[in-house]
């Protein structure tokens, strides 16, 4: 004789019949989502914070897997278990130029079932793309100042050979040291990723806006001429490359814009001589 708790009860600590919990959190999977792998490589499962789950040895990791694999459940879905006896943890299932996909859920009999983790992961020994990593002064928030150096590294695969070129050349250079990116205006780097006996990467491309330098414009705004005046109070005198205004006028502007790449700089300092 055995029984089953209704829809939306589940067994407590007692074995009594009780309103399930919330989900648990979806489990967690060491590969990310359609990413490249080469063969052998394991997917590890494993779930999320369980403190204050009362009974947390209850928890258990339910999946499918294959090409399009059903939703998991608890109670027919394979259970993932590490191994005991000194194996490699994780399961062999990626294959070379086969895709997998793993969907997993967290179980808990006194919890409703967790939402799903899913991976699509490949297996065609395809290089990982490269991802840059940029240094440098920023002038704004989204512009350095003068320069940029840039850096490529490829995740998983650091023995890669990474190829780049600027967006509009058709220069291809080896990536070996930090490249160096100056003069004002938009650099796109293009690069991706090769090893012998594997297919090329995609290719990443890498926008940075660099600032030349500093610019100042400078403008008089002379006072209005009064009845009887006369018209010349002033200009720009290029012998003395200086501006000169003659005196006793109680009023003289001067209006100036300056600028850093595309923002206005916010201090400038003026010297009165």
């Amino acid at each position: 004789f055995s029984c089953r708790c209704a829809d939306g009860y589940g067994p407590d600590m007692l074995g009594k019949c009780a309103p399930l919990k919330g989900p648990l959190q979806a489990p967690i999977v060491n590969l990310p989502d359609g990413s490249y792998h080469t063969a052998g490589t394991r997917v590890v499962l494993s779930a999320a914070s369980l403190e204050g789950v009362t009974g947390p040895w209850l928890a258990e990791i339910r999946y499918e897997q294959g090409l399009t694999p059903e939703a998991p459940n608890c109670d027919t879905s394979t259970k993932y278990e590490e191994p005991h006896d000194g194996s490699t943890p994780g399961l062999d299932l990626i294959r070379r130029r086969e895709t997998v996909v793993v969907r997993a859920i967290l179980c808990h009999p006194a919890h409703e079932n967790s939402l799903e983790a899913r991976v699509e992961l490949h297996g065609n020994d395809h290089m990982n793309p490269p991802r840059c990593i940029v240094s440098g002064n920023l002038s704004t928030t989204t512009t350095y100042a003068l320069q940029a150096l840039v850096d490529f590294v490829v995740d998983g695969q650091p023995d890669a050979t990474i190829k780049y070129q600027l967006q509009g050349s058709s220069a291809v250079a080896t990536f070996s040291e930090s490249v160096a990116l100056a003069g004002p205006g938009t650099h796109v780097l293009l690069a991706s990723a090769q090893k012998i006996g594997f297919d090329d990467s995609t290719t990443t491309a890498c926008s940075y806006s660099i600032d030349g330098p500093a610019r100042i414009s400078i403008s008089l705004r002379w006072p209005q001429v009064q009845p009887g005046e006369l018209k010349q109070l002033g200009g720009y005198l290029q012998a003395e490359e200086a501006f000169l205004v003659r005196r006793g006028h109680p009023v003289l502007g001067l209006g100036f814009d300056a600028w850093h790449g595309q923002e206005a700089v916010s201090t400038v300092q003026l010297q009165y001589l």
